[in-house]
């Protein structure tokens, strides 16, 4: 058993270290969160949550993100929720604006959703659709389109499965897609996120998480018909990115 799980372990490290060099014009960035939930009377769940992300290759910042969201539990299977939380985003390519800007920027983000999940021995297994909403403020302070569109509404779908490995692990591995809703251009998937790791049941309260993540930038590029010009949408020269991430999670 030691020898399966210090093989699985060094795998772990071996695709965290050369899975950037498998494809060509892949970045590679950093993820560090905390998330504090407090349940309110059996049925409501209150979240503070908050990360620290970087990009190019680990040489710059990428953004800060503040959450706070309520959920509540509908019955055994189904629970729902709204969010609302700020990104300050550094822009250092060409994306949110239709010139080059520097610098910091604010989005303002809000969402819903509804999440269903079901039990099979160690397995859970879940899906989860957000409606979502994003309104950006530029580097200037003056409100610009962001792709085209402001505010911009997408709707992610994600699909999970957890195995309870032992009382203290929880290895998982879930798949997201990114779909647009009002892009003047289209409305083809924007991105494909899939995300692999485990939680480490730390204290009765406190979990620790370690995961790796890749964002697959399908549409990368927004085409301007007014301009006939096409710009970068945040992702610079990279076709993706793997986030190599950790996140503490403390539950009252």
């Amino acid at each position: 058993m030691k020898n399966i799980k210090l093989s699985a372990i060094l795998a772990f490290v071996a695709f965290i270290m050369f899975a950037p060099t498998i494809k060509a014009q892949q970045d590679l960035g950093s993820i560090v969160g905390l998330d504090i939930n407090k349940k309110i009377k059996k049925l409501y769940t209150l979240t503070f949550a908050g990360d620290w992300q970087t990009r190019n290759m680990l040489r710059s910042p990428e953004q800060v993100t503040n959450l706070l969201g309520l959920g509540r539990k509908m019955n055994e299977n189904f629970d729902a929720g709204i969010d609302g939380y700020i990104i300050h985003f550094h822009r250092n390519y060409y994306g949110c604006h239709r010139d080059e800007s520097f610098g910091w920027e604010n989005r303002y983000v809000w969402d819903a959703y509804v999440k269903g999940h079901i039990q099979y021995n160690n397995w859970t297994f879940s899906a989860k659709e957000t409606y979502e909403q994003t309104y950006c403020k530029g580097v200037d302070g003056k409100d610009k389109v962001r792709n085209g569109i402001n505010p911009k509404r997408m709707l992610r779908s994600v699909v999970e499965a957890d195995y309870k490995l032992s009382r203290w692990w929880t290895p998982y591995a879930y798949a997201e897609v990114y779909d647009p809703l009002n892009k003047p251009s289209n409305n083809d998937i924007q991105a494909v996120r899939f995300e692999a790791g485990a939680t480490y049941k730390w204290t009765k309260h406190m979990h620790i998480k370690l995961f790796c993540r890749y964002d697959d930038f399908i549409d990368s590029k927004y085409y301007d018909p007014v301009l006939g010009t096409t710009h970068d949408i945040d992702n610079g020269k990279y076709k993706g990115r793997l986030n190599l991430g950790s996140e503490l999670t403390i539950n009252f």
